[in-house]
């Protein structure tokens, strides 16, 4: 799972996670949208691999929906980080962090909702921004050390929000991080983009922890 752009054909890209499946789960709607996204995909460049992004139709979600998603790792140390997911309403596009480990869970985080509206290329064109967005976020790896240089510490962040990731003990020591690595993203791209829009959306699943 690499952060460097990707070269490859379009079917590389979101393909199909379960392969238990013999039948082609996907509507006309479907291929559309996968194959509107992943020429979109192609011809951005995103800055990961496409083995980093899936689809999947999610039978919790009522009518077989689409869901597609991407997986961010740390491309050195090679851990896990965060994931993101949409799902496909043939008119109507809903987004959010997913469950790293299990991509069919939905796990709030109010600066990744997305939720759009409108005919397929709009959509199609939404997603791929928003997706594009996701690979930009900044994602800091931070280290404290203890005095004879060993490492006692250290977490990953979405570094222009504070949102922890993923970290390696109850808390960090209190102080300043001794490292600080840029291992994703784009801490620019505030300035360039502008502030995201959020919303909150209509939930068409059950939360996770919810009812």
């Amino acid at each position: 799972m690499g952060a460097e752009p990707a070269a490859g054909g379009n079917e590389l890209w979101f393909e199909y996670y379960d392969d238990t499946v013999v039948d082609d789960p996907c509507s006309e709607a479907d291929h559309a949208f996968l194959a509107g996204l992943r020429a979109h995909t192609v011809s951005q460049r995103w800055p990961c691999d496409p083995a980093d992004t899936f689809s999947i139709h999610d039978d919790e979600l009522g009518e077989r929906a689409l869901k597609v998603g991407v997986w961010l790792s740390d491309p050195v140390q090679r851990t896990a980080l965060v994931a993101f997911g949409l799902v496909f309403y043939r008119e109507r596009i809903v987004g959010d962090r997913i469950d790293y480990a299990e991509p069919f869970a939905f796990e709030g985080l109010r600066e990744a909702v997305m939720e759009a509206a409108g005919p397929l290329e709009s959509l199609v064109e939404r997603a791929g921004e928003w997706f594009e967005r996701l690979l930009t976020w900044p994602v800091e790896r931070r280290g404290w050390f203890a005095g004879n240089g060993q490492l006692v510490y250290h977490e990953w962040v979405l570094s222009d929000i504070e949102e922890k990731l993923v970290v390696n003990a109850s808390w960090p020591p209190q102080r300043r991080p001794d490292r600080v690595v840029l291992v994703r993203g784009d801490r620019d791209r505030r300035a360039r983009a502008g502030k995201a829009r959020r919303r909150t959306p209509s939930w068409p699943w059950r939360r996770r922890g919810g009812a």
